[in-house]
């Protein structure tokens, strides 16, 4: 099955969550990946909300963890610790987490923090659910 099958089927399961007014998720399921799209802004409102939740997205059924920023604006240290704390949940469960499509000022940023290094930065959902299926 290739990626464009796997997020064909996954559409049916796929639920929103609200971060306060300015963070949203699409979650949806794609085989053993969980894949939050966000939108808007991860700032003072919204970040204990966000890395409060985030981390319980990865879970024994769903250790894979991609996250689409193709819609998110902004990101503030605490929404990158969020990441960072997903990323080590998902490493105990032999799971990963991947970032999809985040715009230049967030890629940016993740270049600064060196966050790249850590977590594999695709340009789309399709690239990161092949990712999972070979090695980084």
């Amino acid at each position: 099955m290739d990626a464009q099958e796997k997020s064909k089927g996954a559409a049916a399961r796929s639920r929103s969550i609200v971060f306060g007014d300015a963070l949203r998720a699409v979650v949806r399921e794609v085989g053993r990946a969980r894949v939050v799209a966000l939108g808007g802004s991860i700032e003072l409102e919204t970040a204990d909300a966000f890395g409060a939740g985030l981390p319980d997205l990865v879970c024994p059924e769903t250790p894979h963890l991609i996250l689409d920023l193709a819609e998110l604006e902004f990101i503030s240290s605490i929404g990158i610790s969020a990441i960072v704390a997903a990323h080590r949940r998902a490493k105990a469960l032999r799971g990963s987490v991947q970032i999809v499509a985040p715009r230049a000022p967030i890629a940016r940023l993740l270049e600064l923090t060196r966050l790249c290094d850590l977590i594999p930065v695709r340009q789309t959902i399709a690239a990161a659910l092949d990712g999972f299926e070979r090695p980084n």
